[in-house]
């Protein structure tokens, strides 16, 4: 105000102290989250032009399929238990020559169980995940009695 009243002329520059400020802030905001969105996910490719034959990919013993049912999880045929399952693929993709995980979910599954699956498989170290499904033709035949 006394500056005002000694020149009879109004301040109009900006003070750019808080706009320097401001921008530093959000660089260092920035810089801290940049490594989230670079981290890699699970990479999707269509299955529309490629079909996996589960016998003959690879020997019967090297395939790993994990079959999601209603209220259990098979490994290989045999019922095992959620929490049994990162140290039984652990030592079975030790031995696998392909690290493949196959994995085969009913219709019922909520895709939240199917992702959770894939990723214990993925920690257990699986290189390749694949998804099972049905056909379009096989979904639009009807159920045999």
């Amino acid at each position: 105000m006394a500056m005002m009243l000694d020149n009879k002329k109004p301040i109009v520059t900006i003070n750019m102290t808080p706009l320097v400020d401001v921008s530093l802030v959000l660089v260092v905001i920035f810089m801290a989250t940049a490594p989230m969105f670079l981290q890699s996910g699970i990479i999707v490719t269509s299955g529309e032009k490629k079909t996996v034959d589960v016998q003959s990919t690879s020997t019967q013993k090297d395939n790993i399929i994990i079959k999601l049912e209603n209220s259990e999880i098979r490994l290989n045929q045999q019922v095992v238990k959620e929490e049994e399952l990162p140290q039984l693929l652990r030592s079975m993709l030790q031995t696998s020559q392909q690290k493949r995980v196959i994995v085969n979910p009913d219709r019922e599954i909520r895709h939240g169980q199917v992702v959770k699956i894939m990723d214990i498989a993925k920690q257990a170290g699986a290189e390749n995940l694949v998804i099972l499904g049905k056909s379009q033709a096989e979904s639009a035949a009807p159920a045999q009695p």
